[in-house]
């Protein structure tokens, strides 16, 4: 958790530092280097290199080398003694003494980096090497250590980016005249005579797309040649012209109309030049005078177009007209006249000429002077040379296609962009006009080029209209976007595909259908995206954007197909497995955000296709919620899932929804999406859908995600987890196909039985009970403890909860405790939650123990709670105990060693009488409707500002990040009143890890001022403990904190309300103290030896709660020094409780809780 974090924080520093955007290096073909040594001694063994050091001039150089056109990525890990390492890159020459162009980043001990090039120039007869610093110096980012990090620098088109622990720190254009780059070796330089270690050296090379050759791309009509002069021989896919004479004519056995649209292509290899191709001819053969249009093509790459014109002389016979139509026109740069492609394209009455696939004239066909009609077509060769005519094609297609931009060829069955030349190539396709509804559904392939399509509807003007947008493919997966065009460009919905048998990245089958006020997008028939749109009808049309690709099978309809299937809704349960919730009506509300409050429900789905539904309302702003899906069981662990994050960070914008995968390293499998402009970002309903290996969300019905995230999922649990916020939740629904069901496998014990009062047996161990109406009582008048175990015995995986009524506790040391996971219904070991209301006990009333060990901080009674009769409620969930007095939160904490066993009561010299006792092991019985006062609305970012030269402000904190001194911050504003400050805590390095958090300073410039919290770890030991202090006095007692915590990951949570003080960590109180002096004024934090995180940080008031603690008493704890001595006590009632035992002929004792 520390290094991602850290690995965030780094990124966030260096592109809100740098704002540039990070080279992204797709897989390469590569992944080893070898290595020459030139200079030094290396020991090179696999990817490692470890320079020994015994000179001052080190040198290896690479075997491999890449072009200048290349995508490649050049990265290693570093463990050095000192820095000054170089990284040679494009270096024409590999040795360390050649004199070569190249360019190298130097990198030096105090964490900066500069970027060098090297060109040589004319030194009079001699060449030099002249070497200039490119951009400034640059550091590394925030974190990195210069003697031991992750280097890395990879190309992509024209821009090259230098990495730093992954970290993206410099970025600049490859291509500029002053580097003379044209690829090169790889070499590393080290200068001086330092031990250094270079490990999983790795180079890789990304493979360029292959070739497509042409006949994939054409299909080969039927067309059959006729010879009528010269000899010529005939294959399936040619016809070669033999040579043997200089007059050489073929035709064709099909016509076109006048009206046909058509494309013919041929491949043409000849020794020279002079061949015709005829078109439009009216009469086929040779000899036969008719209209007709030509166009010459020559040796040296000209071409001219020529028509023929029947005319009459006059005397009642007629001669044909040759007139060159426009001038002589060349080839495309590149093209050969001796071998190229030809082909023509009649579409919509203008002809279209090219070479290669290159349109290079175009013109009228309806021209007068070309008097067009329609007709044959033909192939004159003029000479008596050999040449190839092969992969001839001619298509007719009379669809209503036209073309709005680019150029396109003619197929059978439809058309595709010409070339990946042309940036637009647009056809409209249909005829759809005004209406509700529409569809358009065609076939989709691309070969070449930036591989990227759209499919337009809705086309009102240029200014309004929808186009689904086929983006171009990752290495392994695709995007498919919807974006509204109009004044300003919006995007509505994204959906993402990874390749797979089923779905090939460039080919595949798309359909739109669009009603007045929904739009459905279909990949291969999976539904991938559904978004709301105002639709009126309007023209379809397809595009290819610097792209070869084909469009196929087009087929344009007014009528939308329709879903079918049938869904059913599964009964389910919630399962809140962290504290913090209530439920009123129906309704699950977050009353207490921590770090995580989490609700899982009991259905566990099969792997099958469901829906999965809930409304959100009061969704607190800078919130985020994780959707968990597919989760191996209901417990609190929601790492091992599918999750759909709904984010309203200030920081993110717009970015508020996408889908990860926890299981794989947090994958991302989409972008960020915003919420629709329709929607109401703190209530709106969610829907999310599987269908196939689909995963779809819906924001208030509006479909804006889609992923084929799915493949792998196997079923399991849902559920979802919220961040620091506060939310309710209603109407929340399960669905599936009908004929689906549910996996029978549950570990939640829905189906046991409610237990009454009358049904839970007391064992009464000690003789000090006497039994009374609805429960039973003891006096307390023998110093003697009392002891009672309930029957039945609970199972490891029970959840259970206990409710009583606790009236006249009272007596003399009034200590109580409630027993749970003993191991025999006659002994009093295992856990206990510690009531105590001693007279030294002020301020700590209630504790959490293992045996012995207390495990919580002790923590104060609720204010407005009588000590003396209260409602008592202890809650198991998933071994999670929370411990409720009149419904008020006191003690929450994980109990992971929780086995089971029997619960029980011990009092300790005191009277009280236990009613009402009821034991509950149904899970749907909630946690109280009520919990703590939570400050959880209106919570604000606080600004800090730096007191010392290395606090750093970041873009979600402050970072403390000097190892050699005092580090300190100090907030911006003061706070005062009743209010609460939490932070998350991040410990990055130095040898000891202590914080100081201040607070009630008089000003922000002196953090001496005010009470200080200090957190800290025995390095020795391994123990974190707490305490608070003003000035050099100790304000309270060394709590220990809970094992639980780490003390280099936690989160804080520091209030303070009516003047005490309560510290919690991860959600588990620690302890509270009464502030001896006010505590208005700054906030503030220090380090010392030591750099940290402060991260997330907010300030809640309470004068700005409202509605929301409606209802709900704050808790108002008391303080106490340090925990009551009554040690003289446990043993007498130790003694003779043993006595007891024996006398009784029981079991030896296993333990007892005692302090």
């Amino acid at each position: 958790m520390k290094r991602i974090i850290c690995t965030v924080l780094a990124l966030t520093i260096a592109l809100s530092c740098l704002f540039s955007f990070s080279v992204v290096m797709a897989e390469g073909s590569g992944s080893g280097v070898n290595w020459n040594i030139d200079r030094g001694i290396w020991d090179i063994k696999g990817d490692t290199l470890v320079c020994t050091g015994t000179s001052d001039r080190q040198w290896v150089y690479s075997s491999e080398t890449v072009t200048a056109e290349d995508n490649w990525s050049f990265s290693t890990d570093v463990d050095t003694a000192s820095g000054g390492q170089q990284f040679f890159f494009g270096r024409k020459q590999p040795r360390f003494n050649q004199q070569c162009s190249g360019l190298y980043v130097q990198v030096f001990p105090d964490g900066k980096f500069r970027l060098y090039y090297q060109v040589t120039k004319d030194n009079g007869g001699t060449v030099k090497v002249e070497t200039k610093q490119y951009g400034r110096t640059f550091s590394f980012p925030s974190g990195s250590k210069p003697l031991k990090y992750g280097f890395k620098i990879a190309k992509k088109d024209n821009m090259c980016g230098i990495y730093f622990d992954g970290v993206c720190v410099f970025e600049f254009d490859l291509t500029l005249p002053e580097f003379e780059y044209g690829g090169g070796h790889f070499a590393i330089f080290q200068p001086n005579s330092n031990k250094t270690t270079y490990s999983g050296v790795k180079l890789a090379i990304e493979e360029p797309a292959p070739e497509i050759p042409d006949e994939e791309i054409d299909e080969r009509a039927e067309i059959n040649w006729n010879v009528d002069r010269g000899i010529w021989e005939q294959n399936e896919n040619a016809i070669i012209c033999t040579g043997t004479s200089d007059r050489q004519w073929v035709y064709s056995d099909r016509t076109v109309k006048t009206d046909d649209n058509w494309s013919f292509g041929v491949d043409v290899k000849t020794v020279s030049g002079g061949q015709q191709f005829y078109f439009g001819r009216t009469q086929p053969r040779f000899n036969q005078q008719c209209n007709g249009i030509y166009v010459q093509l020559f040796a040296d790459g000209k071409f001219r177009v020529f028509s023929q014109v029947v005319k009459e002389n006059g005397d009642g016979t007629s001669k044909v007209e040759t007139k060159q139509y426009g001038r002589t026109y060349s080839f495309p740069e590149g093209s050969s006249g001796l071998k190229y492609r030809f082909g023509i394209t009649a579409l919509g009455g203008r002809a279209y000429v090219f070479i290669d696939d290159i349109c290079v004239f175009e013109f009228d066909l309806n021209a007068a002077e070309l008097d067009y009609r329609g007709g044959y077509f033909a192939i004159f060769q003029g000479n008596n040379n050999v040449t190839t005519y092969s992969n001839y094609s001619l298509a007719v297609n009379n669809e209503p296609f036209t073309l709005a931009g680019g150029k396109i060829v003619l197929t059978a069955d439809g058309f595709r962009s010409a070339n990946s030349k042309e940036k637009w190539n647009t056809v409209w396709v249909g005829s759809q006009a005004e209406g509700d509804s529409g569809e358009i559904e065609l076939d989709y392939k691309e070969y070449e080029g930036n591989r990227a399509g759209y499919v337009r509807f809705g086309y009102i003007s240029d200014t309004n209209f929808y186009e689904v947008r086929l983006e171009t493919p990752e290495t392994d997966r695709r995007k498919f976007t919807l974006w509204h065009i109009g004044e300003s460009n919006k995007k509505l919905a994204e959906a993402y595909l990874s390749a797979s048998d089923r779905f090939k990245l460039g080919e595949f089958k798309i359909k739109v259908s669009v009603t007045d006020n929904n739009a459905k997008v279909y990949i291969n028939g999976d539904e991938i995206i559904s978004c709301g749109v105002d639709y009126y009808g309007g023209k379809f049309a397809v595009q290819a954007l610097y792209t070869k690709a084909r469009f196929s099978n087009i087929k344009t309809s007014s009528r939308v197909s329709e879903d079918t299937n049938v869904w059913k809704t599964v009964k389910t349960a919630w399962n809140t497995v962290s504290s913090g919730w209530s439920k009123v009506d129906g309704i699950y509300s977050i009353v207490n955000p921590v770090k995580w409050n989490t609700a899982i429900f009991d259905k566990k789905l099969n792997g099958g296709d469901f829906i999965f539904e809930t409304e959100i309302m009061n969704f607190a702003d800078n919130g985020a919620i994780n959707f968990l899906i597919g989760l191996p069981g209901n417990s609190k662990n929601t790492n091992d899932a599918y999750s759909v994050r709904c984010a309203l960070e200030k920081e993110r914008g717009n970015e508020n929804i996408a889908v990860y995968n926890d299981k794989e390293n947090n994958k991302r499998y989409t972008g960020w999406m915003p919420f629709p402009a329709d929607s109401d970002k703190h209530n709106f309903r969610v829907k999310i859908q599987k269908t196939g290996k689909l995963l779809k969300v819906f924001i208030d019905d509006k479909l804006i995600l889609t992923t084929d995230c799915m493949a792998n999922y196997t079923g399991g649990y849902i559920g979802f987890a919220t961040l620091q916020a506060a939310a309710s939740f209603k109407d929340t629904s399960i669905s599936i196909f009908e004929g689906d069901d549910i996996s029978p496998e549950s570990n939640l014990p829905l189906d046991e039985p409610e237990y009454n009062s009358s049904e839970v047996n007391w064992n009464i161990i000690t003789p000090y009970w006497e039994e009374c109406e609805n429960g039973y009582k003891t006096t307390g008048t023998s110093r003697k403890d009392r002891t009672a175990i309930l029957k039945p015995r609970l199972g490891e995986d029970e959840d259970f909860t206990l409710t009583a009524d606790i009236e006249n506790f009272t007596g003399e040391n009034k200590h109580f405790q409630v027993l749970l996971g003993t191991s025999h219904a006659y002994v009093g070991d295992g856990f206990s939650i510690r009531n105590n209301f001693a007279d030294d006990a002020v301020g700590k009333n209630m504790a959490f123990y293992e045996g012995r060990t207390r495990k919580t901080g002790w923590m104060t009674w609720p204010a407005d709670s009588s000590n003396v009769n209260f409602k008592l409620r202890v809650e198991m969930r998933n071994k999670r105990l929370t411990v409720l007095v009149d419904d008020y939160i006191v003690v929450w904490t994980d109990v992971k060693e929780y086995k089971g066993g029997y619960l029980g009561f011990i009092s300790l010299v005191n009277g009280l009488k236990i009613e009402n006792v009821k034991l509950y092991t149904e899970n749907q019985k909630t946690l109280s409707d009520t919990a703590l006062d939570s400050f959880n609305t209106d919570k604000k970012t606080p600004d800090f500002k730096s007191l010392s030269y290395a606090a750093e402000k970041i873009k979600k904190g402050m970072y403390l990040g000097c190892l050699v001194r005092w580090n300190k911050t100090m907030s911006e504003e003061p706070v005062s009143g009743d209010w609460q400050f939490d932070t998350d805590v991040v410990y990055v390095s130095g040898d000891v890890r202590s914080y100081n958090f201040v607070f009630g300073c008089k000003d922000n410039e002196d953090t001496d001022s005010g009470y200080f919290l200090v957190v800290s770890r025995d390095e020795a030991t391994g123990k974190t403990t707490t305490h608070l202090r003003r000035g050099k006095g100790r304000v309270t007692a060394v709590f220990d904190v809970p094992e639980s915590i780490n003390a280099e990951d936690f989160h804080l949570t520091l209030r303070v309300v009516g003047g005490v003080c309560a510290v919690y960590m991860d959600s588990i109180p620690v302890f509270t103290s009464k502030l001896t002096e006010a505590s208005d004024g700054y906030l503030g934090m220090t380090t010392k030896s030591s750099s940290a995180l402060f991260i997330n940080m907010s300030v809640a008031k309470r004068d700005a709660v409202k509605n929301v603690t409606e209802g709900v008493k704050p808790l108002i704890p008391q303080t106490g020094d340090d925990t009551p001595d009554i040690t003289a006590v446990f043993i007498t009632a130790l003694v003779s409780g043993f006595v007891c035992i024996l006398l009784a002929g029981c079991q030896k004792y296993k333990g007892r809780i005692l302090k």
